[in-house]
């Protein structure tokens, strides 16, 4: 039995952080600590520590440290410090010492967890390497220390299959790491992304509200089908189709708070002239678009994101009937990607025909209601709009 577990038997007479000192030195190694008797300093003592370690004064950094862990045995920000102390005076074993005692005295210690996390990598052990990646995110640690960790697991597989196992067990971060990658570029955004999809298919929970403004960012940086996949495990669990309108009967609820808005999904375009609602109305069953407008109108009164295929498309729809050319509804299809509008043909008065070209992936279809509505009449709406591929 060794003398650090034959001490824990023994009722626990000496504090656990002191049994990794012991135990080291019962080995022979040196922490690097003066061994006479040490003073009893307190808070005091680690903040003189830590300031002498700040100002290059090791000697002094060390004296101040003894009596720190001397006093605070249970603190295991001594212990780190003292491995710091060790790693960088290049002493393998005492770092080694101090670390391991202090990761028996908790796992909120931003750079106990932060020397077995490098140790683990250094090991090719993701597992064990995201472990103490998890710890350290859920103290709140900062994102200018953590996301170089996170990049560093999420750039390999097997590192991104350990942090989707984290991430899918829905820790406090979760909401924080899927909002945060609209933040990053490129290949790191590419790869958070697949951990997110796969730590959805594997338990976890991505709550609308909380991705609103993150779909948002990554559509107008033009990340759209990034945008479009978050959205869908967020708002649609994962159901969701882009290759048709959502909501096209007006039947669900548009989100109530801003900060589940995206632009997938209806967005009103109500102004001082124009009142714009989706509510029932006399004579059919469920909801409908209602406009209501005193003034010409030359706006979209709803717009969402579409993204259908290069082809021809038959658009069609049920509104109030028009009496003139003036109360037609006018589909307006715009390719995202160039800012160009896409002509339309009329086929009858409640059917147009659209081409969609090629290099236009993503599409803004928005709904323009007539040139002018009579204030006194009842409000013009529409219905059950489809888009059809032709052909």
């Amino acid at each position: 039995m060794t003398l650090t577990r034959s001490l824990v038997c023994g009722l626990a007479v000496i504090p656990l952080a002191l049994l990794g000192l012991i135990n080291a030195q019962q080995r022979g190694v040196d922490l690097g600590l003066e061994r006479e008797a040490a003073e009893f300093g307190g808070e005091d003592a680690y903040a003189l520590a830590v300031r002498a370690v700040e100002i290059g004064e090791l000697p002094t950094a060390k004296r101040h440290l003894k009596d720190y862990v001397t006093s605070s045995p249970m603190d295991a920000r001594g212990l780190s410090l003292v491995g710091g102390l060790a790693a960088q005076a290049q002493n393998a074993l005492g770092t080694d010492a101090a670390f391991r005692a202090a990761a028996l005295l908790g796992w909120r210690d931003v750079p106990t967890q932060l020397y077995w996390f490098s140790t683990a990598l250094a090991a090719n052990d993701v597992t064990t390497a995201a472990q103490r990646l998890d710890a350290l995110l859920r103290t709140s640690t900062s994102t200018q220390l953590t996301e170089p960790l996170l990049a560093t697991l999420e750039a390999i597989p097997a590192g991104r299959e350990a942090v989707t196992a984290r991430l899918a067990l829905n820790p406090d971060w979760a909401a924080s790491y899927v909002q945060s990658v609209s933040t990053l570029q490129n290949e790191q955004a590419t790869a958070r992304m697949d951990v997110i999809r796969r730590a959805h298919n594997a338990g976890l929970t991505v709550a609308c509200e909380d991705i609103g403004y993150t779909v948002n960012a990554l559509a107008r940086k033009q990340s759209l089908d990034m945008a479009f996949a978050l959205w869908s495990i967020g708002c649609a669990n994962g159901q969701a189709r882009a290759n048709t309108l959502r909501n096209a009967d007006f039947e669900e609820p548009l989100p109530q708070a801003a900060r589940a808005e995206s632009p997938f999904d209806w967005a009103l375009s109500s102004s001082g002239s124009m009142q714009v609602s989706i509510e029932p109305i006399s004579g059919r069953s469920g909801n409908v678009l209602q406009i209501r407008s005193s003034g010409t109108i030359s706006e979209p009164s709803a717009s969402q994101i579409v993204r259908l295929a290069p082809g021809n498309y038959e658009v069609t729809w049920q509104s109030s009937a028009p009496k003139t050319p003036d109360e037609m509804m006018r589909p307006v299809v715009r390719c995202l990607e160039t800012g160009y509008s896409i002509a339309t043909e009329k086929i009858e008065d409640r059917a147009v025909r659209v081409a969609i070209p090629e290099n236009c992936d993503w599409q803004s279809f928005a709904i323009v209601p007539p040139t002018r509505i009579s204030a006194a009449a009842a409000p013009w709406w529409i219905d059950q709009i489809r888009i059809r591929p032709l052909g």
